[in-house]
Parts: structure tokens; sequence; C-alpha cells
């Protein structure tokens, strides 16, 4: 299932037996929070432009599955957030509910707020943070770039607040799920073991896995290690991870049987949205997420593009985080995406 083998795929693919290195690390201009409606507070970390451009819409950043903001801003040269910076976008990073930096309300025992699943994102998280946005920036609209699950929760934002959208690009990110690979359908089968509350640790499988080596069935799975430098990777796979949600992989579960993004009542997150400019990318050598369950989101929004990530258009075939994560992505994708946002948030 998507979830579980997202969280199991950055667990072996963050790190292994590469040294640690020394790199220049992000520093947010400040950090900010909001409140949900159910009491948790989310960090909202700035990163202002140094040289305005006027009229340009700030831009959201939002991180997937069994991640945090360090999808975006964990060492600057393969910085998202950095690289957008210096072309002159006012970039906002979010942590989600469970992040290490959110804090879940209090009074309640901590299991029972850990049981959280992608509406509560969808529902709850994000509107807290378009609302602090708007009263922070004073603009009504803004850009979303999310990765994985972080485009997800563009799409399902499509239909909940279209009006707050200028332009959106979602990077591996399936609007549905109806050419799941083997392993994921065999997976499915497993759901049931993840009922009641509670979240596995992505941390103890990462430490358990790391001595089998960077080149592995399950690396590649997440990744493409051939596009992949990994000098850092340790200390990311320690910093990036967070623990899974069991609800979340049963959110998976559902969609897999439903064949696209659904909320918990059943109904379609995909709401054919007009006049919003969209950018999906999906790779080749992606075994997480078909490139082809992302293309189809261009059959729900209008204009949108979708870009195939492999040879011969590019230097290289994509897996899923180095789609994002990768000096290749930093020279092919990263000005993909900001011309793309130029182009379409004039």
């Amino acid at each position: 299932m998507v979830a579980l083998l997202t969280g199991f795929g950055i667990a072996l693919g963050t790190g292994w037996l590469f040294p640690v290195a020394e790199a220049a690390k992000p520093v947010p201009e400040r950090i900010v929070s909001v409140r949900t409606e159910d009491g948790w507070e989310l960090p909202i970390r700035e990163y202002p432009t140094a040289e305005v451009v006027a009229g340009r819409p700030p831009v959201l950043l939002v991180h997937g599955m069994s991640a945090n903001h360090y999808n975006f801003d964990h060492e600057e040269r393969v910085s998202l957030a950095v690289a957008l910076q210096k072309k002159g976008w006012e970039i906002w990073v979010p942590e989600l509910r469970g992040d290490p930096g959110a804090i879940p309300p209090t009074g309640i025992p901590k299991i029972v707020a850990m049981n959280y699943g992608f509406d509560d994102y969808a529902l709850k998280d994000i509107p807290a943070i378009l609302e602090g946005l708007r009263r922070w920036t004073g603009q009504k609209k803004l850009a979303w770039v999310g990765h994985s699950m972080g485009g997800m929760l563009l799409y399902a934002t499509l239909r909940e607040q279209p009006e707050a959208i200028v332009a959106g690009v979602a990077v591996a990110s399936p609007a549905t799920l109806q050419h799941p690979f083997p392993y994921q359908t065999q997976a499915q089968k497993f759901a049931f073991l993840m009922g009641g509350s509670g979240r596995l640790s992505s941390s103890a499988l990462f430490t358990l896995l790391r001595p089998i080596g960077p080149r592995n069935m399950f690396l590649r799975v997440i990744a493409n290690p051939d596009n992949m430098e990994w000098p850092f990777g340790w200390e990311l796979g320690q910093e990036a991870l967070v623990p899974l949600s069991k609800h979340l992989i049963r959110d998976a579960a559902r969609w897999l049987k439903a064949g696209e993004l659904v909320d918990e009542a059943g109904q379609s997150y995909l709401s054919p949205t007009k006049n919003v400019p969209m950018l999906v990318m999906g790779g080749t050598a992606d075994h997480l997420v078909p490139w082809m369950d992302v293309a189809s989101a261009c059959e729900h929004y209008q204009p949108c593009h979708f870009e195939k990530l492999g040879k011969p258009k590019f230097r290289v075939d994509y897996g899923h985080i180095d789609a994002l994560i990768s000096p290749a992505a930093t020279l092919e994708i990263f000005p993909m995406i900001e011309e793309f946002l130029a182009e379409n948030t004039k």
C-alpha cells in the first residue's frame, strides 16, 4: 500500500552506510505557527526573498507522507525552498500534525492525538495554514508545490478551497491508484493488521535495515539510486523521518480499493477545476507511484501539463524521492517548477 511503502521506502532510502558530511542548512527567516480547529499547533517556516518581485504570490511547499519539512530544506544545494527563494519567491514550508515541531492538543492522551489520517491533514491542518498565510502575507491566493502526499493535499484543497490556489505543482503525487504494483496489491491484504491507534516507528526500521546497504530492492522502490548522492544520507534519515500513523496506512488501503483519492466518507477528492494551472510530474523509475496515476490528474484539472520524468527528454530516469532531492533534480526539475510558477502567476 502506498502509505506503508512510503514509510518503508523513506526509511530505506535515506542514509545507510554513507558518512556524515557537513552541509549548509537553510535557515528560515522566522518560524510562525497556526492552531487547527482541534488544537494542534503547526509551525510554518518562512524563507523570504531578498528581492521581491511585484505581484508574485507566496509559495507553499508541502511535504510527503512519513516525511517533514526536510523534503525541501535539509541541505542548501538540493533545497527547492532555497532554489525558489533565490529566484525571487517568498517561500513557506509548513509542518503537519505528527511532525517533530508540531504540538498536539493538551488534555487528551498522546495515542489519541496521534490517531490522525489524511482527512485531518486536508480538512483541519491545511485550512489553518492557508488562513495563517492570508493573515501574514495579506494575499488571498498562493502557489502550491507538493511532493507525493503534499501534491495529494493540493488535489484535496482544489476541492475544498479552489479560490485559494493560483497555480499548483504536484511531483510524484497520484490522483488515481489504478495501476498498483504487485507488491502494493499484496500489501493491501494485510491492512487489517493496522487497526487501532498509534504509529509505526520509521526511525526504528531505518536503524534496523541500514546495514543492508544502499543498493537493494527496497531502496529502488523509493528512489533511483543512480541519481542519489548520500554523503548527508545518515543525517537526513535521522531528521526527515516521521513515524507513520496506522490511520494513514488504512487510508492508503482505502484509496487502493477505490482506485482513487477518496475521503473517509468515500467521496472523491478529485473535483474538476478550471482556471488553476497545474503542472504534474511522475518518474519513469518511480516504483512507489506509477507515472500513469500521476498523469491522471490532468483528467480533472485544466489547464494541466504532465511531465514524464525520464529519458530521453531528461538526462536520467527519476524515481520517487530523487525527483525532488537529488543533484539531477536541481538541474532539470527545479528550473521547470520555477519557470511554470513564473509563467502562471502573473
